[in-house]
């Protein structure tokens, strides 16, 4: 026997509410409470209710969809980053929570690129953007002033950007307080803000004395190539790390803005007959959940991803239904989660 398919009308039924309160909900309706709508959605999804897209198209000239867009070589590569990852699973439960109908685009940049479809063919009523989506697309947002987007970690008419340089002086005034003076630090492309802005925060505590740099190469920026997942990003950083702990005055603590690269450095260190943490300390930078897996748990700086999707999808909203913006950028800042790679200098 086929299952029923159900319908607004069942909605309506159990909420004691009209067809037309259903849809209203549903659509986001300003002319129906916030109180009945939520009800109503609640019981929409207990009863796996879900609108029939092309219908709520024609009826509203809206999708009520929102979309997101990440940038990356292709869809593994992109869900394999410490940043895409978090901020999509944090995006995804956002709107299963909201009930808000979603879609996702991996944007390839390159000379061959193609827009995303979800802006190309009107799927969605407006996007979040990801991190830096590359030249061409970044001009096209700014010529289609009137689509509603918001970006993360990256300059835009509105956008969600993470306090990297407090982050980072944060994670320095730990390794401070146990006795480290001689900090290295491994940074990323300086086309990414976050990376740039990082690296501005370790700059600073440099040319303040917080921190002793004794060599040149105990700041080290990686390429975006290198940066990619994968061994190539390994071998480098563990290269690096070797050069510089087997210098004759070397590092006691290394900061690294990826997770990758700290995983390198804490093999070069092992390989090298140190312990981790009484030889070297290590801090990573990325989801504390990713950075601890594994052993040792990497003590890491991590970006607030939820407050960010949730301000970004806040933005969003506001601007599809066509509100002003008060706060047009919006700062968000990282906390430290301990991890077994941190310890005092030892004396």
């Amino acid at each position: 026997m086929a299952v029923k398919r159900v319908t607004s009308v069942d909605v309506a039924k159990r909420a004691g509410v009209s067809r037309a309160a259903v849809s209203m909900a549903m659509s986001g309706s300003s002319q129906i409470s916030t109180e009945k709508a939520d009800e109503i959605r609640r019981i929409a999804k207990e009863l796996n209710y879900h609108p029939h897209a092309a219908g709520q198209i024609l009826r509203s000239m809206k999708t009520d969809r929102i979309g997101c867009i990440l940038n990356g070589r292709n869809a593994q590569a992109a869900l394999s980053m410490d940043f895409n990852a978090p901020i999509l699973a944090c995006f995804v439960e956002a709107c299963n929570e909201n009930s808000t109908q979603y879609m996702v685009d991996i944007h390839r940049e390159g000379e061959d690129e193609i827009l995303p479809q979800q802006m190309t063919s009107s799927l969605v009523d407006g996007s979040i953007i990801v991190g830096d989506v590359g030249d061409k697309l970044r001009s096209q947002l700014e010529e289609w002033n009137n689509y509603p987007c918001v970006s993360i970690d990256e300059p835009s008419r509105y956008c969600v950007i993470t306090n990297a340089e407090a982050g980072i002086v944060d994670a320095i005034n730990r390794l401070v307080a146990l006795g480290h003076r001689r900090i290295a630090y491994a940074g990323g492309p300086q086309r990414y803000l976050l990376h740039r802005k990082a690296m501005g925060g370790f700059q600073n505590a440099v040319r303040s004395g917080i921190v002793d740099i004794n060599h040149d190469s105990w700041i080290r920026i990686f390429g975006h190539d290198v940066l990619d997942y994968g061994s190539v990003q390994s071998e480098e950083s563990i290269k690096w790390a070797r050069s510089i702990l087997t210098a004759q005055e070397r590092p006691t603590a290394v900061i690294c803005h990826g997770i990758l690269i700290a995983r390198a450095v804490v093999f070069a260190a092992t390989e090298l007959g140190m312990k981790i943490p009484e030889d070297l300390s290590v801090v990573s930078w990325g989801s504390a959940w990713i950075a601890q897996q594994n052993y040792p748990k990497l003590a890491t700086v991590e970006q607030d991803f939820k407050s960010m999707v949730t301000e970004a999808m806040n933005m969003l909203k506001s601007l599809t239904l066509g509100k002003e913006v008060l706060e047009p950028m919006k700062s968000v800042d990282t906390h430290f989660v301990n991890g077994a790679t941190l310890g005092e200098v030892k004396k």
